[in-house]
């Protein structure tokens, strides 16, 4: 549905492709469209990027919508915004996230691009309406155990987070992912029963892997009841193991 939008905006003329990019996966948008976006959302969503008023654009009490690049923000006047629906965050911003995040409970989208993010705090699973999680880039090392709690999730994007190595099986719960992004982590298995996760659509970075315990079982074996898979990028494919076909 997404790429359906996409594709509509691009023929309409309102987003511009970027020809550096093959199959038009990057844009650009004209400044009248854009500001044309913004009187739309009103008070309804705002861009705090470099020598931005922050608190003016912050001192609308019902913000559903914000995007911070602005290093200078501090992330703790975002406590009252108890309304947002929608946060991102780029570039190099010190966020803490264990404060924050009980007082914007009603998050669908937490977007952390590059952002100077150590330790996901557990309180993250509490989020109950969190549909998409991007984690990609930061220094974050474990993923909390109850993750699985989110049982909304639909993205999760942990790609370039090379301190995590490990996914925790409660994310066999997420029975609603269709887009997981393991590229460039140093995660080297999937939890047993990976194959439940059957509405799945897009699945990059997946780890092969072979339990020599057993000499039996390989991670690939995960991906064959997964019905709904239509990009998939397979990593360590040499370590699969081969088994001669029955007689």
């Amino acid at each position: 549905m997404g790429r359906e939008y996409y594709s509509e905006l691009l023929s309409r003329n309102l987003l511009e492709p970027d020809k550096q990019f093959y199959g038009q996966t990057a844009c650009s948008m004209h400044d009248v469209v854009r500001s044309f976006a913004q009187y739309i959302l009103k008070d309804e969503g705002a861009l705090i990027g470099e020598g931005h008023d922050a608190n003016r654009i912050l001192s609308t009490p019902k913000l559903h919508h914000l995007s911070i690049s602005n290093r200078a923000v501090g992330l703790d006047t975002l406590q009252k915004q108890a309304s947002l629906r929608t946060l991102m965050l780029f570039g190099n911003i010190t966020v803490e996230l264990k404060n924050l995040l009980n007082n914007i409970s009603s998050l669908r989208v937490l977007y952390l691009n590059g952002v100077n993010l150590v330790e996901l705090p557990d309180s993250i699973c509490y989020l109950k309406h969190l549909r998409c999680l991007c984690l990609s880039r930061t220094s974050i090392s474990t993923i909390p155990r109850d993750i699985g709690n989110l049982k909304f999730l639909g993205i999760l994007d942990l790609c370039e987070c090379t301190n995590v190595s490990q996914l925790p099986d409660s994310i066999l719960k997420l029975r609603t992912l269709r887009s997981l992004n393991l590229r460039d982590t140093a995660i080297t298995s999937v939890p047993r029963g990976f194959g439940k996760l059957e509405e799945l659509v897009r699945l990059l970075g997946f780890p092969t892997h072979s339990d020599d315990s057993t000499n039996v079982w390989c991670s690939l074996e995960e991906l064959g009841p997964l019905p709904k898979l239509k990009q998939l990028d397979i990593r360590a494919l040499e370590k699969a193991l081969v088994t001669e076909p029955p007689n």
